[in-house]
């Protein structure tokens, strides 16, 4: 199942400029079954689309701690619960 999950940087390591944006991105996307990465350092946020049965977010905040960045879970921005670009089918009126 497609997941999407946003961090906060939360460690004294902190995203500094586009190339540490890139940086997280290409080691995020090296993992298998991660489909999109988007890095701010703008707002200290990074959101993770990956497929749960190839990877999961224990990999992907290990992979994040091997690049000095420590991470904590933060709340979905607008009630968001897909990944950005991907059909969620409407919820019908009985439901």
């Amino acid at each position: 199942m497609l997941r999407f999950l946003q961090y906060e940087v939360a460690g004294p390591e902190k995203l500094q400029c586009a190339g540490c944006e890139s940086r997280v991105a290409y080691a995020l996307k090296r993992l298998a079954g991660v489909s999109a990465v988007h890095a701010s350092a703008e707002t200290q946020s990074i959101a993770v689309c990956f497929e749960d049965a190839q990877v999961d977010s224990l990999q992907i905040e290990a992979r994040l701690g091997e690049l000095g960045y420590r991470v904590r879970r933060a709340g979905l921005q607008n009630g968001q619960r897909s990944c950005p670009g991907t059909y969620a089918p409407a919820r019908s009126k009985g439901a």
